[in-house]
């Protein structure tokens, strides 16, 4: 994941940059927040707050534009006038963090200073070459406005690393700036995307385009914000010549080797099945890369055919090959599924249950992140086996519920070095996902809380009565609540 930290920018030398003194930044707001993320392994606890000072982009309709990475497990929010006059309460109306996009608004019912702003259009889709403004404002309401040009597009992920969305690049320095954890870009005075990544050494910027942007304010345009389709495959490319051969692919026939077909996708709807090589969408053949010219852009991934281009419960064309045949599919796209292992803990926090001191979390990529940079390498093997084939789990799991901690008590002795185990069953009832905890353990019988687990002892035996007392005591305390199940 690539973090936007424009603050702890050096100034690395100019390229085509003006400080304007005394420009009046209107429709831009600046936003605080207060954030406080939750503890991966005490899933009932947040960690220390931080601050996070951004720009945000009034549009009509008195919202705020910014990043999901902006508001994220946030505490409190506020949106501010450019000259720190005025301050307001704010709260999200729609967030994607796949998408890193958040809409925010007044957590008041009175009109407040968003009424004498002029709110910002959106740019039309830009091409290459075309000049934009990067827009940064000072703590005294000055800003400093970075002009430069797109030099290429790409299709990127800026916060989730789940999700690729279309995005300009930029190259030129910009100035180290107070509020500057979101930038709005502007071509012409009109919002043309959010910068979402800066890297100082190259001095490139990926700028989030006014058409994701778009799509995103149109769903959530009804109070009801269902998100970005998805198809759902997983593939390899087929420039191997034998393996080729073995899938009968002629020559000029290239694309995508599914590897994976999620489940309650669009690609399972249809009847997509591993070992079908994908070589068309919606009329674009795809080449060795998985890329497909597009009529402004040229080269681009295949994945913007998808979420840049069409909406959940559009209709798309599919060209396969399968078994040497090929075929013509059609189906219904869908909102993206995070899955077996979603990538974040859900808003409300991590799914957790506590019961006599045992432990039991939903297993996400954010809590294999905590393992370290090299989380992908150096997590438990267990773990990183659901994570990485979770086609083998989906038959049987909807969520995959782990035993994450022992806390000591005088039910678990003997049991305190366990976790990371896959639980299996509670009471004999099979647990495939976080809810089935509870039905597992308000079935107990004798007395006597019986867990199968993937891993040993494969079986842990928990006196009920006991169970019960610590769970008092663990209130007592001071423990917020002995479960956060959705």
């Amino acid at each position: 994941m690539r973090t936007l930290y424009l603050f702890l920018l050096a100034v690395v030398g100019c390229f085509m940059v003006s400080c304007v003194e005394q420009v009046e930044p209107n429709g831009f707001v600046r936003i605080n927040a207060t954030l406080q993320e939750y503890s991966e392994t005490q899933p009932w606890d947040r960690k220390q707050a931080t601050q996070r000072n951004g720009l945000g982009a009034l549009l009509e309709g008195g919202r705020v534009l910014t990043t999901s990475e902006m508001v994220a497990h946030h505490v409190y929010l506020e949106l501010e006038s450019a000259d720190g006059s005025e301050k307001v309460p704010a709260q999200v109306v729609a967030i994607d963090r796949g998408a890193n996009l958040a809409l925010l608004e007044p957590a008041v019912e009175e009109e407040t200073f968003l009424a004498e702003l002029t709110p910002l259009a959106l740019a039309p889709e830009l091409k290459i070459k075309d000049r934009v403004e990067t827009w940064q404002l000072e703590d005294n309401g000055q800003t400093t406005v970075t002009e430069t040009a797109i030099y290429a597009v790409d299709v990127v992920s800026s916060y989730s690393g789940s999700q690729y969305f279309f995005s300009y690049l930029l190259k030129g320095s910009l100035q180290s700036s107070s509020n500057s954890y979101t930038v709005p870009i502007l071509s012409n005075g009109q919002l043309a995307g959010l910068l979402t990544s800066y890297n100082s050494e190259e001095q490139i910027s990926e700028v989030l385009a006014s058409q994701i942007i778009q799509h995103f304010l149109d769903d959530a345009a009804d109070g009801d914000y269902v998100g970005f389709p998805t198809l759902g495959i997983g593939g390899a490319t087929v420039d191997d010549e034998s393996f080729r051969q073995w899938l009968k692919l002629d020559e000029g026939e290239n694309g995508i080797y599914i590897t994976r077909v999620a489940e309650d996708t669009a690609a399972q709807d249809c009847g997509l099945q591993v070992g079908d090589v994908l070589l068309s969408v919606d009329g674009y053949d795809l080449d060795l890369n998985a890329n497909y010219d597009d009529e402004v852009y040229g080269k681009l991934s295949w994945s913007h055919l998808i979420r840049g281009r069409k909406t959940v419960g559009d209709a798309i064309e599919l060209v396969i090959k399968r078994d040497g045949e090929v075929q013509n599919i059609s189906t219904e796209l869908r909102a993206n599924n995070p899955g077996l292992i979603p990538a974040e803990f859900p808003e409300g926090g991590p799914q957790y249950l506590l019961k006599g001191g045992v432990i039991f979390q939903q297993l996400t990529q954010k809590y294999l992140q905590a393992y370290g940079s090299n989380w992908a390498s150096q997590a438990p093997l267990n773990l990183l086996d659901i994570y990485y084939q979770t086609d083998e789990y989906t038959d049987q799991f909807e969520e995959a519920v782990i035993i994450t901690g022992v806390i000591p008590s005088q039910t678990t002795v003997g049991y305190e070095q366990i976790r990371n185990c896959l639980v299996q069953e509670v009471n004999g009832v099979p647990i495939t996902k976080m809810a089935d905890l509870e039905t597992g353990f308000a079935s107990v019988k004798d007395g006597i809380h019986a867990l199968k687990l993937s891993e040993s002892p494969y079986v842990m035996y928990l006196d009920a009565q006991s169970c019960d007392m610590v769970d008092r005591a663990l209130m007592q305390q001071g423990l917020p609540a002995l479960k956060r199940i959705q």
